[in-house]
């Protein structure tokens, strides 16, 4: 019990860390630190400099560049190493769970808290940055035309960015005060443009974003390829979204088969205690490797076939 009362306690303490991390060093912060590295106070705490120096790092490495475009997706600005901190705290928790309230020995407990952790994480981000890549389908289009009326109007594409940061709502519309905040100190409008679509993380975005830059270069009616690319993109979500109603129940399937084997089983040593000894043993193992490779493939196979590619 006692044993169980620290854990609990370090999960939760790992977790505030990470929330406050997440709140206090975002991905900007961590980039423009490594920037401007030489600007940096000398009388500047020691940890707070080793932390900016463990999160620089960690983002320079081909897995923290996966999970840094993943939080960008999601729409989430921190860094790499603090949304490992929070995984680690949700695996901890799942492991006491597993442990305490299931009761499943080592090393079954183990592998379940981390992959429970290492799930629940991936899970968040994937609704996250459903949601945010939703809301950007719905809200592109209304930037495109704002574009194409303030060019209309006479007016040039900074000016019309800056009309669209005073009317998009989040997330496009921190996306375009962000942009429209660099033009004002001095970016070029192609690296602000560039930077708009490595931020956003989304295709669409790019796609208007290299619109614009290739109708500055070689000249053209502006106005009237925003309001074809506006058309594109609205039809483009209309038919996504009715992809996702109609794929809805094999997605759904997919997700809860592993839940319902795994749930399943776990309930059943809750019942019969020791039920799951079986598994330590080397005949054990092999069939619980055999039963999740099983379950992963039919969840990756559904998936698959559910899959429309838009």
């Amino acid at each position: 019990m006692v044993v169980a009362a620290v854990l609990v306690g370090l999960a939760a303490a790992l977790g505030a860390a990470a929330l406050a991390a997440l709140a206090r060093t975002g991905g900007t912060r961590v980039r423009l630190a490594g920037r401007l590295r030489h600007l940096v106070q000398p009388h500047r705490e020691a940890g707070g400099r080793r932390w900016l120096w463990a999160a620089s790092w960690a983002e320079g490495t081909a897995v923290g560049r996966a999970a840094a475009a993943g939080l960008v997706r999601a729409g989430i600005e921190v860094s790499p190493l603090a949304w490992a901190g929070a995984t680690l705290g949700m695996a901890l928790a799942s492991w006491v769970l597993v442990r305490r309230w299931l009761g499943v020995g080592f090393p079954l407990d183990v592998l379940l808290a981390s992959i429970g952790g290492r799930a629940l994480s991936g899970r968040i981000l994937a609704a996250l940055a459903w949601r945010r890549r939703e809301e950007l389908g719905r809200q592109l289009p209304e930037l495109a035309r704002i574009l194409a009326s303030s060019l209309r109007a006479g007016q040039t594409v900074p000016q019309g960015l800056a009309r669209a940061a005073g009317e998009l709502r989040p997330p496009l519309g921190d996306l375009v005060r962000r942009a429209h905040g660099e033009l004002c100190l001095g970016r070029p409008l192609e690296e602000v443009l560039e930077r708009l679509g490595e931020r956003s993380g989304e295709p669409e975005v790019r796609l208007m974003c290299a619109v614009i830059e290739l109708h500055r270069e070689i000249g053209g009616d502006l106005a009237r390829a925003l309001d074809g690319v506006g058309h594109a993109l609205l039809e483009r979500h209309a038919v996504k979204r009715e992809a996702a109603a109609l794929t809805a129940e094999a997605r759904a399937v997919a997700g809860l088969i592993p839940l319902l084997s795994v749930g399943g089983v776990l309930l059943l040593n809750l019942i019969a205690p020791g039920a799951l000894d079986l598994l330590r043993t080397l005949p054990g193992m092999v069939l619980f490797a055999v039963f999740t490779g099983l379950q992963l493939l039919s969840g990756w196979w559904i998936r698959r076939l559910a899959a429309v590619e838009v």
